[in-house]
Formats: structure tokens, C-alpha cells, sequence
């Protein structure tokens, strides 16, 4: 198969109205990813395990998101809140003190809406960069024990 022959996805979106602010959740964009790996590095296993629950995210495109769904996405906040945040400005293309004043609730949703327009990204691209990365990262950690000694 040729590159021109290649089929893509038509990219999904999403439109919320939060607090006033109309919002359109695009997926992101090349110039994103680098900084997106950056900040949910900490969190990109427990992103890759969201991502596997095909059930939640079916409720979560019907719209019938169930309390434990939600409760799975908050946990990410818990485990690296700032990091979140941060990502979340730029998925979402908004300033971060919005984001940072968000309610619970309505963060929560944002964080959903991310993912799952994301999808794509966070299941099929995310683990090969992880892959490509991660013995890099890992030669830096022992070349840097290494020169300790």
C-alpha cells in the first residue's frame, strides 16, 4: 500500500458549552505531542489502562457515563493533578487559569471529552512513542548512575 492509498479516520470532535464558553475538542495536533508526553508521562500507564475499557468510552459517546467511568478519570487528578491541568489547557486550546478554576465536575467531563476524542492518539500512537522513547530514557538514568560513582 502506497502512502496516498492509506485510509484515515475522519477526526473526531466535540462541542460543550462549559460555565458560558463554547468549546470545540479537536484531536491534537502535531506541535502538541511533545509537550502532551511531557506533562501525563506520570500518568501515561493509567491512561493506556482507561483507554483498553472500550465499554466506558461506548457510554461516554452515547452520552451515559456511568459514576465509576468518571471516578476512573478523576483518579488521574489525584495521581498527578498538575500535570493534568496543564494538558488540559492545551488539549482543550483554553488559558490555564479557566481550566484551573474549572468545578470538579465539569473538569472531569473536559478530561473525558480529551480522551475520547483522542482516542486514537492515547491508544495506538502513545505506546509506540512511549516504546521509541523509553530505551532512551532509560540509557540517560543509567549513564547518569553510572557517572555518580
Amino acid at each position: 500500500m502506497k502512502a496516498a492509498d492509506m485510509d484515515f479516520i475522519a477526526p473526531p470532535r466535540r462541542e460543550r458549552t462549559v460555565d458560558g464558553r463554547d468549546l470545540v475538542i479537536e484531536p491534537l495536533r502535531a506541535r502538541m505531542i511533545p509537550r502532551v508526553l511531557q506533562l501525563l508521562n506520570p500518568v501515561l500507564d493509567d491512561i493506556g489502562v482507561l483507554m483498553l475499557d472500550q465499554a466506558m468510552w461506548e457510554r461516554w459517546a452515547a452520552g451515559r457515563p456511568e459514576v465509576a467511568d468518571l471516578a476512573q478519570i478523576a483518579e488521574l487528578l489525584g495521581k498527578q493533578g498538575d500535570a493534568v491541568l496543564d494538558a488540559l489547557a492545551l488539549l482543550t486550546r483554553q488559558d490555564q487559569a479557566w481550566v484551573d478554576e474549572l468545578l470538579p465536575d465539569r473538569l472531569v467531563a473536559l478530561l473525558a471529552d480529551v480522551f475520547w476524542v483522542n482516542r486514537d492518539f492515547f491508544q495506538r500512537a502513545m505506546p509506540l512513542l512511549q516504546a521509541l522513547f523509553q530505551p532512551q530514557a532509560a540509557q540517560v538514568q543509567s549513564s547518569e548512575g553510572q557517572a555518580g560513582r
